[in-house]
């Protein structure tokens, strides 16, 4: 039987998962409406995968003139995007964790998706930031995985702790 947490039980288990929750969009919002570049070009793109299929068909067909670049290119854009996102669908899950696991992991992948949204449609406004779709796939995506693996953690963790009572009561 479940036992009900005060407020400030709830408050301390909850703690770390506020703190990577926040710390991580701040760093997101910083990483991505900073302006790194010095150009007033807006680059925006609203068709999805069409800058990697470039650069694949440009790899595949021995056309580019910087291979290490494209290659590059692919994989920052590609595992950055997804992996920037991760600990904020980490902390997301644990700070609003419910007892049905779906609605844990929609509640965390609309969030990642409003965040990202929200980012990219920020970018618009700054004169050298660019908008993409492809960020929008691939940083719901990492929120995703975030709480895909802590909602494994949760399910192994509470399948451990379920076995380890029932060995205990068996045992007395």
């Amino acid at each position: 039987m479940k036992w009900a947490m005060t407020n400030q039980q709830s408050f301390f288990k909850r703690w770390p998962w506020l703190l990577l929750t926040v710390v991580t969009t701040i760093l997101l919002l910083y990483m991505t409406l900073y302006s790194w570049r010095h150009s007033l070009r807006n680059d925006v793109n609203l068709i999805p995968l069409a800058h990697k299929a470039l650069a694949i068909h440009c790899l595949t067909t021995d056309t580019c003139h910087n291979s290490y670049r494209t290659v590059r290119y692919l994989v920052v854009d590609l595992v950055g995007n997804v992996v920037v996102f991760v600990p904020l669908g980490l902390g997301l899950a644990g700070l609003i964790h419910r007892e049905q696991w779906q609605t844990t992991f929609i509640i965390v992948m609309i969030s990642g998706f409003i965040l990202s949204f929200t980012i990219e449609t920020l970018q618009l406004m700054i004169p050298s930031r660019a908008s993409d779709v492809d960020d929008l796939i691939f940083n719901t995506l990492g929120a995703t995985i975030g709480v895909s693996i802590y909602l494994s953690y949760r399910f192994i963790y509470d399948l451990g702790v379920t076995n380890w009572q029932e060995t205990v009561t068996s045992k007395s």
